[in-house]
């Protein structure tokens, strides 16, 4: 028998015709092409919702939750995407609130009311959205950024413009607030709760700066800045490391300075040489002047007679205050922020126009760097301290306009093998004051039960998030690394021993 024949049989086919069959199979074919149209159609007059079931529904690592773009909002939403992966953020806002909330305690216990209106509001409200943003999802989420947008409106008094502003200049404002409302909490709590709760701005850094005389050798006071971002400016190449931008940052040639020192010493030498006929008032400004130069800086302050003495000097062609020389200006950090955020400026004039730079970066995921503590002598102690990359800011367009994106790096997700549960080991923003004592208790529970926790593969292979407003999408670190082309912030936290 042959297959055909057997088939026909086992189905009892064998006794419908030709035309039978054909009819059938062209009937069947039809239902199988429209069947999908039908259904959906079907399903939507009955009211019945299609699902569409996620084979990666159960993976806490795929998704995180996006930011809705009104319009121009591109540089509101990564700035806060990079903000929420930032660890020792939101160990400090978890310390602000629990100190907001005990000097509250303290001061309706006291009855004094005028202690208990100190909120911070921008603190308030970037707890809001980093907690939304750390959740951990495992289907797509969208949320909006009013909260934060309608809280900067409400402390400045203004409406946010709707075009297009530089993520830079936004992050610069939220930092130089948050601190302010910082310096306020301080000013307002208790000495009693401060020796308890430290609430260290972790943004803030210091900058040390000298000037050194290429001529006599001699160094300027120092100078101490505190700095909240560090400006780096791109170079006019094909490209470079970030290695190489921040070794030239801390050198810089100045030419046609005025070095008090070369202007004094000059002075005497001309005086010792001609031994001039001087009245009385003249010697005692040279006395002055002998007196000052062995602890004389490049640019120190001196009494303004001696200025003037110095500035209307001229005898036998010697004219100290036309004395110019070339100094290196040498910055350094003295102390180090925990949270190192990083703005390469790419604005250049091309002869013409302001126009974008187009080099490419290329950067680490562990940055050392080096903390020096100088002293008045010229000597310093370094210090080498360790980086590692939380959150990349990305430009692309024109120096006038384009779009932000941002890569943010995953949280720290295991498996626990016991319970068969996904846990978060980074911190989270604390949704009640209560939560702060059961995150300790987590965290010790992290620590002495390590060996059960078991390490997601996709977390490792795929370790970064590219976040586009409300698109997300999981990136490996090659593709991080290839964005060099457009990288506009770098958002480093400090690795501690």
């Amino acid at each position: 028998m042959s297959l055909i024949n057997y088939v026909l049989n086992l189905f009892g086919l064998k006794k419908l015709t030709y035309k039978q069959l054909t009819y059938g199979v062209l009937s069947a074919t039809s239902i199988y092409i429209l069947y999908p149209s039908f259904k959906g159609i079907l399903f939507a007059i009955l009211g019945i919702k299609l699902i569409k079931v996620d084979i990666d529904s159960e993976r806490w690592d795929k998704y995180t939750t996006g930011i809705s773009n009104r319009g121009n909002d591109c540089y509101i939403n990564s700035s806060l995407q990079a903000f929420s992966a930032l660890e020792y953020l939101t160990i400090y806002l978890n310390e602000y609130i629990q100190l907001f909330f005990k000097q509250v305690e303290i001061a309706e216990e006291a009855e004094n009311h005028s202690k208990t209106n100190i909120r911070g509001l921008l603190h308030e409200s970037l707890c809001s959205v980093c907690g939304d943003l750390q959740k951990l999802i495992c289907q797509p989420k969208v949320i909006s950024n009013v909260q934060i947008v309608q809280s900067l409106e409400r402390i400045f008094q203004s409406k946010i413009s709707r075009d297009q502003n530089d993520a830079h200049e936004f992050v610069q404002m939220l930092l130089q607030r948050l601190c302010e409302e910082n310096k306020i909490l301080y000013e307002y709590s208790d000495n009693r709760i401060l020796k308890n709760i430290k609430c260290d701005f972790p943004f803030k850094g210091t900058i040390s700066r000298h000037y050194f005389c290429m001529s006599c050798h001699k160094r300027s006071k120092i100078q101490k800045q505190d700095q909240f971002m560090w400006e780096l400016n791109v170079p006019q190449r094909y490209e470079c490391s970030l290695q190489e931008i921040i070794e030239n940052d801390g050198y810089e040639m100045i030419q046609d300075y005025s070095c008090l020192y070369c202007q004094v010493s000059a002075l005497l030498v001309n005086e010792a040489n001609y031994n001039f006929n001087n009245d009385d008032f003249e010697n005692k400004n040279i006395c002055q002047l002998k007196a000052l130069l062995p602890i004389l800086k490049i640019n120190s302050d001196i009494p303004n007679h001696l200025l003037y003495y110095i500035k209307n000097y001229d005898k036998n062609r010697c004219v100290p205050s036309k004395m110019k020389t070339t100094i290196v200006r040498r910055s350094a950090f003295s102390k180090l922020p925990k949270i190192l955020i990083m703005h390469l400026s790419r604005s250049m004039y091309n002869g013409m126009v302001m126009a974008r730079n187009s080099c490419r970066v290329t950067f680490p995921e562990i940055l050392e760097l080096n903390q020096q503590n100088l002293g008045e002598d010229g000597n310093f102690q370094m210090k080498k301290m360790k980086y590692s990359l939380k959150a990349m800011v990305k430009h692309t367009g024109s120096h006038y306009q384009g779009h932000y994106q941002c890569y943010k790096q995953k949280p720290k997700l295991v498996f626990n093998n016991q319970n068969k549960q996904f846990i978060n080991k980074a911190p989270t923003i604390i949704e009640r004051i209560d939560d702060i004592q059961n995150n300790k208790d987590i965290e010790k529970t992290k620590i002495h039960g390590i060996k059960k926790f078991k390490t997601i593969k996709t977390v490792k292979s795929s370790p970064f998030w590219l976040i586009s407003d409300d698109k997300v999408k999981e990136v490996k670190n090659s593709t991080l690394h290839n964005e060099n082309k457009y990288v506009y912030m770098l958002y480093y936290e400090i690795q501690l021993e």
